[in-house]
């Protein structure tokens, strides 16, 4: 059976076709005064259902597919006048959905994907204006999460992932006008967290690592401008904490070592430059101290031992120019000092010991 109607007054025309045996069913439908044109087909055998329409008045087109074996669905629809694309795909077997969006005049595209099966969702957006793009994707059966997103106009990009299996997060940012890099990663499972900063302008680097199972810390500094480079460690179960500085320019290195359970400090200097080290440790449980001072210009050496606890002190001092020697002990318990000194130049050299019962002076050669 197959029909057709016009009328010169609408300016409009409709057919209709039906075929029992094929069992398709078709229509058209065109109105000359609002510029549109619609069909129809339908096909029982196959199962499949598609219609179009096209309004020349607002200049755009949209279509429909559905087919019932497959379970599937698209459409499309397109607008010159906007300059918009867009399209959407749904299929039920495989359980997925995908749609994209296209835009000319702002020059961007948008595309989403949806998987029920897979339990994932990934999207994308293009914008050719902002020169930028962004992405991203989740993951339900894996736990994850991840994203992209780049400019091309602020010359940057950052990326970010997070994995809820595995609890961890980690991100990327980069910025090539800045000429920054930066990265941080979380991991609750091993509770670390590290973090590493690289920034080219000036030349420099700090990374960050704190471990909450073992409850410490460490960080590096490096600066290749002031050629120097820094790094401390901080351990909260062991109560100690160390630090170490050096700088090539200055040619010297210095580190400071502090312990609360042995609650005990030493620290060393080196400079390469003066020639000299210097040295201090400190013992609160001993109720001790120590320092060593070495200058290799001067050519000398002095070193003090101070201990609370037996109430004494002792120092040298040595002089390889003046080629001399001296030395004090004092030890405030037995009431006691004695010194010693020995000059090889004038070749001559004395000592006192002194005591509180009695007192004696040698001098000699």
């Amino acid at each position: 059976m197959s029909s057709v109607a016009i009328n010169d007054k609408t300016r409009s025309m409709s057919s209709v076709a039906q075929n029992d045996k094929t069992r398709i069913m078709s229509s058209v439908a065109i109105n000359d005064k609002t510029r549109i044109m619609s069909s129809v087909a339908i096909n029982e055998k196959t199962r499949i259902m598609s219609s179009v329409s096209i309004n020349d008045k607002t200049r755009s087109m949209s279509s429909v597919a559905i087919n019932d074996k497959t379970r599937s669905m698209s459409s499309v629809a397109i607008n010159d006048k906007t300059r918009s694309m867009s399209s959407v795909a749904i299929n039920d077997k495989t359980r997925s959905m995908s749609s994209v969006a296209i835009n000319d005049k702002t020059r961007s595209m948008s595309s989403v994907a949806i998987n029920d099966k897979t339990r994932s969702m990934s999207s994308v957006a293009i914008n050719v204006k902002t020169l930028s793009m962004s992405s991203v994707d989740l993951n339900d059966k894996t736990r994850s999460m991840s994203s992209v997103a780049i400019n091309d106009k602020t010359r940057s990009m950052s990326s970010v992932a997070i994995n809820d299996k595995t609890r961890s997060m980690s991100s990327v940012a980069q910025n090539d006008k800045t000429r920054i890099m930066s990265s941080v990663a979380i991991n609750d499972k091993t509770r670390i967290m590290s973090s590493v900063s690289i920034n080219d302008k000036t030349r420099s680097m700090s990374s960050v690592s704190i471990n909450d199972k073992t409850r410490s810390m460490s960080s590096v500094a490096i600066n290749d401008k002031t050629r120097s480079m820094s790094s401390v460690a901080i351990n909260d179960k062991t109560r100690s904490m160390s630090s170490v500085a050096i700088n090539d320019k200055t040619r010297s290195m210095s580190s400071v070592a502090i312990n609360d359970k042995t609650r005990s400090m030493s620290s060393v200097a080196i400079n390469d430059k003066t020639r000299s080290m210097s040295s201090v440790a400190i013992n609160v449980k001993t109720r001790s101290m120590s320092s060593v001072a070495i200058n290799d210009k001067t050519r000398s050496m002095s070193s003090v031992a101070i201990n609370d606890k037996t109430r004494s002190m002792s120092s040298v001092a040595i002089n390889d120019k003046t080629r001399s020697m001296s030395s004090v002990a004092i030890n405030d318990k037995t009431r006691s000092m004695s010194s010693l000194a020995i000059n090889d130049k004038i070749r001559s050299m004395s000592s006192v010991a002194q005591n509180e019962i009695s007192f004696s002076l040698f001098t000699g050669f």
